[in-house]
């Protein structure tokens, strides 16, 4: 996820990999970490998904963490 400007300079990109690095595990990082869909959770958390494939249904590829109870 990159947030930039009209002029598509960025000024903020989620390191997915090392999110999902720490998430899955080193060595059980899925291999597709584009999201394609960012959805705010009911307890604050915000996740970008991953839906592409319909075999493996969603999954996080990052998140803020910022959740909740």
């Amino acid at each position: 996820m990159v947030i930039s400007d009209p002029q598509n300079t960025p000024y903020w990109t989620s390191d997915n990999l090392a999110w999902a690095k720490a998430w899955y595990g080193a060595d059980n990082v899925p291999a597709n970490l584009r999201g394609n869909v960012l959805i705010m959770q009911t307890d604050g958390n915000l996740v970008l998904y991953n839906n592409e494939n319909p075999a493996l249904g969603w999954y996080p590829v990052w998140a803020s963490n910022t959740g909740g109870q």
